[in-house]
């Protein structure tokens, strides 16, 4: 390259036709096979005045066709672009040739003498791939007081992270909240050893964008979250409760719902699961949840009794966390990024018989892998064979299933980087022995931070047994806060109990709402299974504490074998035919009843309404009235046949807005009439 205005730029583009530019590199052929290696064992040297390194997409490294590896030293005084579509430089294959050693130096620009921001990024920052588009380095070394950021959509490797002696630079984790997505750039510490001789102490920041848990609604969700520091403090999270789950034997979590609830109300939580002390430590690996206060949330209200100490003033409203050593009125202190080669062990010292849950946080600055994960839960332990993964804005632990069968409610292939899941000692396990989370099973993913995203309805017709059918619930104006549902038709399901089911883990004690099927036993679902048999399932809402319009999400209605599948609002008496529909929007209240919806895997059919409004029709063994009122309690319900014959079966109506009255008909057109405050009438059909 030619230098204009002190102005240098290295440019990986055609390799093999450029690799004259660098004087610093050699490139040979790995020993019997058909590789090009690009070695640097010298120095090069980029630190002009607005010099970028830019890592053209023409790098690429899809095999182990060609790797650039780096044994030198490497020094940038700018930006470090890199759009290869794989990562920048070698660590390794198994070839000590195409493994790097050097060190990639961030230094002072020529004539600069001011802290700036320079970052690490992508040409188009809009595009997302951090499983193609990471970087990875040998060694880093911050020569620098510049803040190199790392922007949201990537990802970055490093055996090491040091800081030169009287620098302050530090590496600068971004996270940003875009359209229906959630972006953390993730770092992966690859060296073995523990924390304080990896990674310098303040040389690592880490950002959480929280902006879309701040509503102004008070029915504010539990954003959870593990810490990536080793000494980091609770008054980072300024006058927002920090509540911990409690572990007793076994590391047996006790309130798996992580709600210990104070006297009768399950909206209050008792002030003994609260971290209250500002200065107290975090403890990294500790599954964390954070009750956020609202934006606008007046923090000079908060009483000793009842918050942080030393909250006051506006600095406490923020959109974002940064984990930095410096925050609010805390005392300054460097912080140690947390990346030991494990988190904290979890070990079965007895044979108890019964479920154990270890609810774990993931503190390291980078996802973990399920699928490694898994393969690493076929030890001596006998595992439950669902993840319970708790995602910012879930209202519900989000199951996964890892046997490979099943009803799946979310596609979700990785545990996000400071998130909280949870893992399940079966009670039928026999064995005693010790579990551990470890860097080995980190990846950067595709996936974006912990919102599911489900498969199209026509990739999902196509699979073999799909045959199930999604729902979201979400706040109308806000994606980010969701529950999920599953239903799932199998020919070997039940109508009670089956392997199918997957439990409803909740964590939404502070005023959230719920999205769920009951089974047999009265256990709350977020997944069930059911015989193809089947013409209807019941699905409950448990209101939020607020008033609001919600909007239910379905997908994966088109893999439905069965005759429609129709969605029956009993509030609002609205029946809605889900074929080609992906939302419903509806209104809801605190008090409303929790059994709002019916799914009929059949077309139900429904008088038309009269005079008063009020509808019925008989399906499945029921009678279902609709549009009922207050006035309506005590009517009296009367069924004849065609020929005026009163049956012996009746009822009175005891529910409003709907009511349900089981009655064993045969065959033929009956007359059903209410008399009472509203009189009613209508014909229907036994078939």
């Amino acid at each position: 390259m030619r230098p204009a205005k002190k102005e240098k730029s290295l440019l990986f583009r055609s390799m093999i036709s450029s690799f004259f530019m660098f004087t610093a590199f050699g490139f040979g052929f790995a020993s019997g096979e058909n590789k090009v290696i690009f070695v640097n064992k010298g120095k090069i040297d980029i630190s002009g005045t607005r010099g970028v390194v830019y890592v053209s997409n023409s790098v690429r490294m899809l095999g182990a066709d060609v790797s650039v590896v780096l044994n030198g030293d490497f020094y940038v005084g700018g930006n470090f672009v890199q759009d290869a579509e794989n990562n920048v430089f070698k660590l390794a294959d198994g070839s000590s040739l195409t493994s790097s050693t050097g060190t990639l130096h961030f230094v002072d620009a020529e004539g600069k003498n001011t802290a700036g921001v320079r970052r690490i990024t992508s040409a188009n920052e809009t595009a997302f791939d951090r499983s193609g588009k990471y970087i990875a380095f040998p060694h880093i070394n911050i020569n620098t007081d510049d803040t190199v950021k790392l922007a949201p959509k990537m990802g970055i490797d490093a055996k090491t992270i040091q800081r030169a002696s009287k620098k302050k630079g530090v590496l600068y984790l971004e996270s940003s909240a875009e359209n229906d997505s959630l972006y953390d750039a993730s770092l992966r510490i690859t060296d073995k050893g523990v924390s304080s001789s990896l990674v310098a102490q303040g040389a690592v920041v880490v950002e959480k964008d929280i902006s879309k848990f701040r509503g102004s609604e008070n029915n504010l969700k539990l954003f959870p979250f593990a810490s990536p520091f080793t000494t980091q403090k609770a008054g980072y999270f300024a006058g927002n409760w920090v509540r911990r789950p409690v572990a007793a034997e076994n590391n047996h979590t006790r309130y798996v719902y992580g709600n210990k609830p104070f006297g009768q109300n399950s909206n209050i939580i008792h002030f003994d699961q609260y971290v209250s002390n500002p200065m107290e430590k975090l403890t990294p690996g500790q599954a964390y949840l954070v009750k956020l206060h609202p934006a606008g949330f007046d923090y000079n209200s908060l009483k000793e009794s009842n918050g942080l100490t030393i909250t006051a003033g506006s600095d406490y409203n923020l959109s974002k966390f940064v984990f930095n050593g410096n925050v609010f009125s805390l005392t300054p202190y460097q912080e140690q990024l947390f990346a030991d080669d494990a988190l904290p062990a979890y070990e079965i010292t007895s044979i108890s018989g019964t479920t154990v849950n270890w609810v774990i946080g993931n503190s390291y600055t980078s996802p973990i892998s399920i699928d490694k994960l898994t393969a690493a839960m076929s030890g001596n332990l006998t595992f439950s064979d669902v993840i319970y993964i708790y995602s910012p804005g879930s209202q519900s632990y989000i199951p996964k299933t890892i046997s490979g069968s099943g009803i799946s409610v979310s596609n979700l292939t990785e545990i996000p980087a400071m998130s909280v899941f949870m893992l399940r000692i079966s009670k039928n396990n026999t064995a005693t022995g010790t579990f551990s989370i470890t860097k080995d099973m980190l990846t950067h993913g595709t996936s974006s931070i912990g919102i599911p995203k489900y498969a199209s309805p026509a990739r999902a017709a196509r699979a073999k047994g799909a045959n199930q059918i999604n729902f979201k619930l979400t706040p109308e104006n806000n994606n980010f806060i969701y529950d999920l549902a599953a239903i799932g038709l199998r020919d070997d399901a039940s109508f009670g109990s089956d392997g199918y089911d997957i439990a409803k883990v909740s964590n939404a004690g502070d005023n959230g709402f719920q999205l769920y099927t009951i089974s047999d036993t009265g256990s709350k679902l977020t997944v069930n299974g059911l015989p193809l048999s089947a013409e209807k399932v019941d699905l409950y809402l448990t209101p939020a504490s607020e008033a609001g319009s919600y909007k239910l999400s379905i997908s994966n209605q088109e893999s439905l074998q069965t005759e429609g599948v129709y969605l029956q609002d009993l509030l609002t008496g609205e029946t809605i035919d889900l074929n080609g529909i992906a939302d419903y929007v509806f209104h809801t209240s605190p008090s409303d009843p929790k059994k709002r919806f019916v799914l009929h895997f059949k077309q139900a059919v429904a008088t038309s309404a009269d005079e008063n409004g009020i509808q019925s029709y008989y399906s499945d063994g029921k009678i279902y009235f609709h549009n009922l009122n207050k006035t309506d309690i005590n009517s009296s319900i009367s069924i004849y046949d065609i020929y005026g014959k009163r049956q012996d079966t009746g009822g009175i109506i005891s529910e409003y807005p709907y009511y349900e009255l089981p009655l064993t008909l045969t065959t033929g057109v009956y007359i059903i009439q209410i008399n009472g405050n509203r009189n009613f009438t209508a014909k229907f059909i036994k078939r």
